[in-house]
């Protein structure tokens, strides 16, 4: 998850590793409508791609949990309009 000031920095940086710039695709918001604050994506990955994922934080959270918890915690709801 990254603020939406970040989100094409974070594509990009996250590119080599993930094969793609489909990433950071799912709009969030603190209301669940426009415009996007925040952007996040989902990924299963193991212990090592987790790590490589780590190098990458500079302007996203990384988190080990699911998407519905880590969004209530930050008081974030997805987009579904767009």
């Amino acid at each position: 998850m990254c603020e939406d000031r970040h989100v094409e920095e974070v594509r990009e940086s996250s590119q080599a590793m993930i094969q793609s710039k489909r990433n950071m695709r799912i709009p969030l918001s603190p209301t669940g409508h426009l415009p996007a604050t925040h952007w996040m994506c989902v990924l299963h990955v193991n212990e090592e791609g987790r790590e490589k994922l780590e190098t990458l934080k500079k302007h996203s959270i990384i988190a080990k949990a699911p998407p519905k918890f880590l969004l209530s915690e930050l008081g974030l709801k997805t987009i579904n309009n767009i």
